[in-house]
């Protein structure tokens, strides 16, 4: 006698173990991987013109433009400099002996091409500070803090780091401290 037995796992089951259960890394299709040394790209601010009835937002200037200010901390923003670079004796003396070999690291191409340009000023990086926020509410335009007295620091990447390493020491050494006096 031959009997029909139903199968015990639904189709559904089945379809489940033939799905991708992992996902895909990579970018999407049609997308691009941002290489290294290629220039920013800027996205430009567009403005829809209005019709003859309809009324004008009166917070955008006349013809959609971005007023000057703006345009000119975005050039500055998007022709940083670089900052200088941080090299022990050592590593000077190399350099220079591969520079008289004809061998050029790109950092210091790039060095060279600031200084050939006049150094910061000609990069349009300004000496004295900006002012973030709101215009007339700083605290420097308000009197509470003297401009005289905030402290000018010129840092290296390398100092930066410096700072970053020590700083997480001493948050590390706080929740160390704060641990074990809470389980004291």
């Amino acid at each position: 006698m031959i009997r029909i037995a139903k199968n015990p796992k639904p189709l559904r089951i089945l379809t489940h173990q033939l799905l991708q259960r992992c996902t895909v890394s990579g970018t999407a299709k049609g997308k691009s991987k941002l290489k290294a040394g290629q220039p920013l790209k800027r996205s430009k601010i567009s403005t829809k013109k209005g019709k003859g009835g309809a009324a004008l937002d009166d917070s955008l200037p006349k013809g959609g433009r971005i007023p000057d200010e703006k345009q000119k901390l975005y050039e500055q923003c998007l022709n940083a400099p670089t900052p200088a670079r941080h090299l022990s004796p050592k590593e000077r003396a190399r350099e220079a002996e591969r520079e008289k070999l004809g061998l050029i690291s790109k950092e210091r191409q790039r060095e060279m091409e600031i200084l050939k340009k006049g150094g910061r000023k000609a990069m349009g990086v300004p000496d004295e500070p900006m002012v973030m926020g709101t215009p007339g509410l700083d605290l420097v335009t308000l009197g509470l803090v003297d401009a005289d007295k905030i402290p000018k620091y010129e840092l290296t990447v390398e100092d930066g780091q410096r700072l970053a390493k020590e700083y997480s020491r001493v948050l590390m050494r706080k929740h160390r401290a704060r641990q074990a006096a809470e389980t004291n």
